[in-house]
């Protein structure tokens, strides 16, 4: 989680440490598992993942840390957007007063 968080500081603001090994990432309650519990290999027979709990489910750790992000990207994304279109709204409006201030002269 360290990790990701220095590639990502963006993010830092939306993980909370409740207490020892439990966080709340985004309003998900996120609990580190036994060390027995939480490695596990893939199915596949891929390289072994740490698996957290998230709100009761068993998660690999990096696939929820990537699902949150771009959760977070789309979010931040959707925010700006909408910050341009009030933007652009005043704008225009300043614009279309000026001008019915114009023809009034």
């Amino acid at each position: 989680l360290r990790l990701f968080l220095e590639a990502h500081p963006a993010f830092e603001g939306e993980v909370w440490r409740m207490q020892e090994g439990q966080y709340m990432i985004r309003g998900r309650q996120v609990n580190q598992l036994p060390r027995a519990m939480a490695l596990q290999r893939r199915r596949s027979g891929g390289p072994t993942v740490l698996v957290v709990d998230v709100d009761g489910w068993h998660r690999s750790l990096a696939d929820l840390l990537g699902d949150l992000w771009r959760e977070f990207t789309q979010e931040r994304r959707v925010q700006s957007g909408e910050y341009a279109l009030r933007l652009a709204a005043r704008l225009l409006e300043e614009r279309a007063s000026r001008e019915a201030e114009d023809l009034l002269r």
